[in-house]
């Protein structure tokens, strides 16, 4: 017999009636006549319609799950859990929607009292009618920036195929994959002054983007100082843009290139500088304390930058 415990001491007349009418429901539903449970027939076959999945990437598609017993007759009621082997391509839900997320393939399966059919999805790609792509169009050397790209479909969507970027002159600028633990992405560093197209392609289709890529140059700071005879002060170097805005510092570069900085002293017998831009006092008068570059990047600054030093 169904047994419910006898809470009722505790609940008003109208609770009380709600409590029973519930009761008497409940043991309708699970119960049969005599009152003992009713247990589900044992299942000898999960059915799920349709027996094989194609999508394209972001369509969905509800599947149809009947659970049947030995002699092929549903089981209503019977619970099923729905999952997928691999949810980056293709995920279903639990009640049975599944939406393709990624171009691969992927097995939607459905379980029922131990038994189990698998349903293969196959996710494609939409065909590629464009790529939208826009990467700066101005920067300078030493610069580095991120590129992003994407292959639309012909409604315009994402179509889930990966697009290639490229430089058509990597002596002006270079592209290359930049990959961490948690994403990745294409990057262009400007290498030298001119004019260059990058190039988005994905299934044959592409797009060219001209990147004008302007010389940068070097300061020194600061601009005018002194110092006593026998003291010392620091001059820094940094790469400025033609408007003199602050770019980076050309003491470290960017993107692993490093621009080395060579200082020279216009009058040696009277301050010296050494390679890290520390000035020397050594008899009073004025000095030009001059900031070059070298390495890799020397060739694409235009000009020299100096600095105005008072000995006293």
């Amino acid at each position: 017999m169904l047994r419910i415990p006898n809470v009722t001491r505790r609940l008003g007349p109208t609770s009380r009636a709600l409590l029973g009418a519930l009761a008497t429901a409940c043991v309708a539903a699970a119960c049969g006549e005599s009152g003992t449970l009713v247990a589900f027939p044992e299942v000898g076959e999960v059915v799920v319609e349709p027996s094989e999945v194609t999508l394209f990437v972001f369509e969905s598609l509800a599947l149809g799950v009947r659970v049947l017993d030995a002699g092929g007759n549903p089981i209503p009621g019977r619970a099923v859990d729905l999952w997928s082997d691999n949810d980056n391509v293709a995920s279903v839900s639990a009640y049975g929607l599944v939406t393709a997320n990624l171009e691969g393939a992927a097995t939607i399966s459905a379980r029922s009292g131990g038994v189990t059919a698998r349903v293969p999805v196959r996710v494609r790609s939409r065909p590629v009618t464009a790529i939208r792509f826009q990467p700066p169009t101005y920067t300078h050397v030493g610069w580095s920036h991120y590129l992003d790209a994407d292959a639309l479909d012909a409604e315009g969507h994402h179509s889930g195929r990966r697009v290639t970027i490229r430089s058509a002159d990597d002596k002006i600028a270079r592209v290359r994959w930049v990959e961490s633990d948690w994403w990745g992405s294409y990057a262009v560093l400007a290498i030298s002054e001119g004019e260059v197209e990058l190039i988005a392609e994905a299934e044959g289709v592409s797009t060219r983007v001209t990147l004008t890529v302007a010389p940068a140059l070097l300061a020194v700071y600061p601009r005018t100082s002194s110092v006593s005879v026998g003291d010392t002060v620091r001059l820094h170097a940094a790469v400025v843009n033609e408007q003199g805005a602050l770019v980076s510092d050309a003491a470290l570069g960017t993107e692993g290139i490093r621009v080395e900085i060579e200082w020279q002293s216009s009058d040696p017998a009277r301050a010296t500088v050494d390679s890290d831009g520390w000035v020397r006092g050594l008899m009073p008068g004025t000095a030009q304390v001059f900031a070059g570059p070298r390495g890799p990047l020397g060739p694409s600054f235009t000009r020299s930058a100096s600095s105005t030093l008072t000995i006293r």
